[in-house]
């Protein structure tokens, strides 16, 4: 067995580069997992890989950090398809939650045909399949719905898109920071088949599609706002029309399987594939625009922290204190609770081992700083 100890210093540097915000972990074909981490584009530092991206105005906006290295695998999937992406505030599902229910924003889905996994991924022809972003009628965000769907958020690929290798792209836009915006971004790699012909002309840069002078990226939730949909407008039927709840509880919940939707594993279905051809036409939905006026404005407009020793990003210490009433001991030595798993390949994907060997580290720190303010 092996065992850790944390020295005082050593605490405050691993919590910094641990605290869980969200992450694209998983594919959903119709309803099937393809796996943790397959065809998913990945953070290579573990520390970071759930971190929200530094800049709008940089190259990492399109995929993500480390985003231009391909994955070694490729889903296949059929135009017309149900897709879900699943997202994680914890990558191995050590624990619960998509995201911290004080980060509230948009949720959106962007696809982009290319030539081959080595293509640019910055650049043009992003085209919007999905968005769901505030219902002034439920004052429900894109999140919350996010995370009423166990993770994930879902869509049909557009029934006549040619055929080829496409990048799928996840969104996550967190405001809970008020002119801070948070996003969130990873991409899956697929192979698309169909007798399709579509190429959507109603394009768009990323990144360029916004900056700081959006309006959207200046909104304050913790009072009367307007949030306006940005980007291009939606290419298929995955727009809101202002009614984002039903479209999302219709559109997130049926054909996903009871296996993947309460966060455990599914089935893998899994086609490896390499290569494809090139484009991108056109439809359209209409901008969604919701005006909210919020009577109580004395609400802090930063995201809240936790008073009562360090639970991650939620500040909700109960978990942690049940957690800590099960410990016996601080580095006791051949405590199952300080061992830190091999490192393992799940499913050929690249670096998924470290997102769990890190995430492991978390949770012992935790339950240590956790016992540790039981004793003082």
């Amino acid at each position: 067995m092996k065992s850790f100890a944390y020295p005082a210093l050593a605490f405050a540097s691993l919590l910094s580069v641990t605290s869980a915000h969200t992450r694209f972990t998983t594919l959903h074909i119709n309803g099937r997992s393809q796996g943790d981490g397959v065809c998913i584009r990945q953070d290579q530092n573990p520390g970071t890989t759930t971190n929200f991206l530094p800049s709008l105005t940089g190259s990492e906006m399109a995929c993500g950090i480390d985003g231009t290295i391909p994955n070694p695998s490729i889903c296949s999937l059929n135009a017309g398809d149900q897709i879900s992406l699943e997202h994680r505030m914890w990558p191995d599902a050590s624990q619960p939650g998509a995201i911290d229910v004080s980060h509230k924003g948009n949720t959106a889905i962007y696809m982009k045909k290319i030539n081959s996994q080595s293509d640019q991924v910055a650049g043009g022809g992003w085209f919007k399949i999905y968005w769901d972003g505030y219902d002034s009628t439920t004052g429900q965000w894109g999140t919350d719905h996010m995370n009423a769907n166990n993770g994930l958020v879902t869509t049909n690929v557009p029934t006549y898109l040619a055929a080829g290798s496409y990048l799928i792209r996840s969104e996550v836009l967190a405001l809970q920071n008020v002119g801070e915006p948070q996003f969130y971004v990873g991409c899956a790699q697929v192979q698309l088949s169909g007798s399709g012909s579509a190429a959507p002309s109603n394009t768009t840069t990323i990144p360029g599609y916004i900056d700081m002078s959006t309006s959207a990226m200046n909104v304050n939730i913790y009072e009367s706002f307007t949030f306006t949909e940005y980007g291009p407008s939606v290419y298929g039927s995955g727009g809101s029309s202002g009614n984002a709840t039903s479209k999302s509880s219709s559109g997130s919940s049926s054909g996903v399987n009871s296996a993947f939707a309460s966060g455990s594993s599914s089935t893998v279905g899994t086609d490896v594939l390499v290569n494809s051809e090139s484009t991108s036409t056109s439809k359209t939905s209409n901008m969604t625009t919701s005006t909210v006026d919020t009577s109580d404005s004395s609400a802090n407009s930063k995201e809240p922290s936790s008073t009562s020793g360090w639970t991650g990003d939620s500040g909700d210490s109960s978990e942690v204190d049940a957690e800590a009433d099960e410990e016996s001991t601080i580095n006791g030595g051949d405590d199952d609770n300080a061992e830190i798993a091999d490192d393992s390949d799940q499913n050929g994907s690249h670096g998924w081992h470290q997102w769990s060997r890190w995430n492991d580290v978390k949770t012992r720190v935790r339950r240590s700083i956790a016992a540790l303010n039981m004793r003082v």
